[in-house]
């Protein structure tokens, strides 16, 4: 579903698709406020946002002209929490799999 959603440009089916309903609430009960970080997010216009991996990073897609709303909306929800953290904006790579650098890492210093 999420494949297809990201495919499709079907932002709303993204929304569900990110719904992690195996994994979300156990992990409400450490991050209490993993949820209301989401509200903020999709309320200041992310298509959706959800927990990374075990945490603690947490992923809003946006479009283009909302990232920097939805970042300031997410920094004013942890400053309002009291949690740390760097907000910032990513952009995907379209490109795929790049090498930066080429040396053989086995043999370095």
């Amino acid at each position: 579903m999420l494949i297809a959603a990201l495919a499709t440009g079907d932002w709303e089916a993204l929304n569900v698709a990110s719904e992690e309903r195996l994994h979300q609430r156990p992990r409400s009960r450490l991050f209490p406020q993993m949820f209301d970080f989401f509200d903020a997010a999709r309320g200041a216009g992310a298509f959706c946002a959800y927990l990374s991996g075990g945490g603690s990073t947490i992923l809003a897609l946006t479009p283009p002209e909302r990232a920097e709303e939805v970042r300031d909306a997410l920094s004013a929800a942890a400053d309002g929490f009291g949690i740390g953290g760097r907000p910032f904006v990513a952009e995907p790579c379209l490109s795929g799999a790049t090498v930066l650098d080429d040396a053989d890492p086995w043999t370095q210093p």
